[in-house]
């Protein structure tokens, strides 16, 4: 049975636009990397909480997303290792970051993804691939529906 949460939603806008970071000092210096805000209160979509994730870019030169091949998904620390927990709708889905996203230095977008609860207390992380580059959140502690698990 495949228990993956179906993600119907891109989750950065063509809309949205990079905003200047405000306190560099508070950031990785000269990296790209994603974090978690969990200050936010965003909705993935109506109805669901979302968890909002910056893809922060604190180089001197923009971060242009110019790779038709990404993703971006939530991860569980399992006995075996990491599992996604997330699927595209579409097999092939490609929009999850537009082309063209431009996040100049200095600056940052936010993706939103949906936030699970339930009865498991599990390690979560989230996992963005675009292209050849891989980055992952920081770690942290969430609940799960036990059938994600299965």
């Amino acid at each position: 049975m495949d228990s993956k949460f179906s993600l119907f939603i891109p989750q950065f806008k063509n809309t949205d636009k990079a905003k200047a970071i405000s306190d560099l000092d508070k950031c990785l210096r000269d990296s790209i990397y994603i974090k978690i805000n969990f200050d936010r209160n965003v909705r993935y979509d109506y109805g669901i909480k979302g968890i909002a994730i910056e893809l922060i870019n604190t180089t001197d030169k923009d971060f242009v997303i110019n790779s038709a091949f990404n993703d971006f998904f939530c991860q569980i620390k399992s006995k075996s290792g990491w599992l996604t927990i997330e699927k595209n709708q579409k097999a092939g889905l490609q929009d999850d970051v537009p082309l063209g996203l431009v996040i100049p230095a200095n600056s940052y977008a936010t993706a939103i993804l949906p936030c699970y609860k339930g009865t498991e207390t599990v390690t979560m992380r989230y996992r963005f691939v675009i292209g050849d580059r891989v980055m992952y959140s920081e770690e942290f502690t969430g609940t799960i529906n036990p059938k994600i698990l299965e």
